[in-house]
């Protein structure tokens, strides 16, 4: 039941952060400085977490599978998903990056061997036909229907697989290794601060990376934290139930941005009743896959 409830806390979380990415983005369109940002205020909120919560230091054995994990996830899916929340809008991005769980599922069976089971199958489909649904050309304003749109589309349905595989590869290391969940979050976090840093620095532009980043603080240092809170919630759950499981109500994300899209941004992401529709189908397959995993079938 705890992971049951880590992963929906943090799919509402994930929900939230990337409408106020959008909002952000408006004040700082800085999408390197706005994932640096994000992600090193990330990492501060896991280190006080680990801190406060862990005594006995972990070994490099135990750490380097959430490092090298940390290079892709949070690293180059940040960059990926802040450019597409500018170019695609949040609902849209969110939704496709939420397609993880049947990436994750996949890779959990083949990989991890969890069972398939006929609940859990079902739950995953309707949520990745939900999030299909939401990206439907017909929704989508004519003006932002442009070669960096279908670039950004495409790049973040590239990230969504890293984030399944990520799922995967942390569920594998916290059954062979004895690694505080807390602490393996922080690690991915620190080596997906200094890949997005590394990327910052070496990319070329007029402003140096100090100027960049101290501009992108107020923007989205709050946003940060709640992508922290999110990250530690994932690995806590990922730590205490199956892939299969975690990463489809950890999907609901996309519901969560939908909402709170329509609350906050109104009109601007002009959201049509196919959209809601698909949304409550995204909502149908979380239950299934609750229903699924309280009987146990």
């Amino acid at each position: 039941m705890d992971a049951l409830l880590f992963a929906l806390l943090a799919g509402a979380l994930a929900g939230g952060s990337n409408v106020a990415t959008r909002i952000g983005l408006r004040r700082a369109p800085d999408v390197e400085a706005a994932a640096l940002t994000m992600t090193v205020a990330s990492l501060l909120v896991a280190i006080i977490a680990a801190a406060a919560t862990t005594r006995q230091p972990a070994a490099w054995q135990e750490l380097w599978p959430y490092l090298v994990v940390g290079v892709f996830a949070p690293g180059l899916v940040s960059i990926i998903f802040v450019w597409g929340v500018r170019e695609a809008g949040p609902s849209r991005t969110a939704v496709l990056i939420n397609t993880f769980p049947l990436f994750a599922a996949g890779l959990a069976i083949v990989f991890l061997d969890e069972p398939l089971r006929l609940g859990l199958a079902l739950g995953t489909l309707l949520v990745v036909v939900g999030a299909i649904g939401i990206t439907r050309a017909g929704d989508v304003p004519a003006d932002i229907r442009g070669t960096a749109f279908r670039l950004a589309l495409v790049a973040t349905v590239a990230g969504a697989l890293i984030i399944g595989a990520r799922d995967t590869v942390v569920r594998w290391a916290s059954e062979e290794q004895e690694i505080s969940a807390l602490v393996a979050a922080t690690a991915t976090l620190l080596s997906g601060s200094g890949t997005i840093l590394l990327y910052l620095v070496l990319k070329r532009g007029g402003l140096s990376p100090l100027v960049r980043v101290r501009r992108a603080v107020g923007p989205f240092g709050a946003i940060g934290v709640l992508i922290g809170a999110n990250t530690l919630l994932i690995f806590e759950a990922l730590e205490r139930g199956r892939v299969t499981v975690v990463s489809p109500l950890i999907g609901t994300a996309s519901l969560w941005t939908l909402v709170f899209s329509v609350v906050v941004l109104g009109k601007s992401e002009a959201l049509s009743k196919r959209v809601i529709a698909a949304a409550v189908v995204i909502a149908a397959g979380v239950a299934l896959i609750g229903v699924t995993r309280g009987s146990g079938s």
